[in-house]
């Protein structure tokens, strides 16, 4: 192919984001991240010095999250705080002082690509990475997609405990007691999150929630993508967690 098809090629849907696991979409949440698994996806092996290089002199909007004035500064805050997190993840494989593109499948064989790194904007990412960390914040938009777009706390509780119930790999690791606990769960934990990240509007007054993140993709293809969201285990503790 050659570089002006590629460079016509439609952006990539930011819900592609949705085809990653989880735990790949958090490691990544964070624009100097994500410029050094661009690197790394472009270049192959990079010493350690040169990807500082790289990351000093890239745009500021690039880096946000990195405050650094020179390369030594910038190695430091890379092998200190980035590059553990990339590992972790196994996004990225270290060996002494050289880095690499990582084994997981989301980099080998899945949706990770530059232009996905690239084109999608801070925002969404720290949107859908806060909405596909938790099984119960999954339940939520499916519950608003099919009874909403808006909803009470107390309706929200009882469609998403009716939907959870109904499933096979139903996620809560402790059985919900009632409507009002898990009314209580979604309150405190669940909806300040999704309301922080821009995806709902919850009102603490009314407890009315709603669906607010149109400005960058409808409710129902939120809610489908989100679904096929791989997932490590069947089961995920959210109901225990504050993350």
């Amino acid at each position: 192919m050659s570089s002006d098809a590629r460079s016509s090629a439609p952006s990539p849907s930011p819900l592609r984001l949705c085809a990653c696991s989880p735990s790949t979409v958090q490691a990544l949440d964070s624009p100097t991240r994500r410029l050094v698994l661009r690197v790394l996806l472009s270049r192959g092996a990079v010493s350690l010095s040169d990807l500082a290089a790289i990351v000093t002199a890239a745009p500021q909007a690039a880096t946000a999250d990195l405050s650094v004035t020179d390369e030594r500064e910038a190695a430091v805050s890379l092998q200190h705080c980035h590059l553990p997190k990339l590992d972790a993840a196994e996004l990225i494989s270290v060996d002494g002082r050289t880095l690499a593109p990582g084994p997981h499948q989301d980099v080998r064989d899945g949706p990770l690509t530059t232009r996905l790194l690239d084109g999608v904007c801070q925002d969404v990412w720290t949107a859908i990475a806060a909405a596909s960390s938790d099984r119960r914040r999954v339940e939520v938009v499916a519950a608003l997609a099919r009874s909403g777009p808006t909803l009470t706390l107390e309706q929200l509780a009882d469609t998403v405990d009716g939907a959870s119930a109904q499933r096979p790999d139903s996620p809560t690791a402790e059985p919900v007691d009632d409507g009002a606990h898990l009314a209580t769960m979604l309150h405190h934990l669940h909806l300040p999150k999704l309301d922080a990240v821009g995806l709902l509007a919850y009102d603490y007054g009314d407890h009315q929630v709603s669906y607010a993140g149109r400005q960058w993709f409808g409710l129902d293809e939120l809610a489908e993508a989100l679904e096929r969201t791989p997932r490590a285990g069947a089961s995920n503790a959210s109901d225990s967690r504050h993350d």
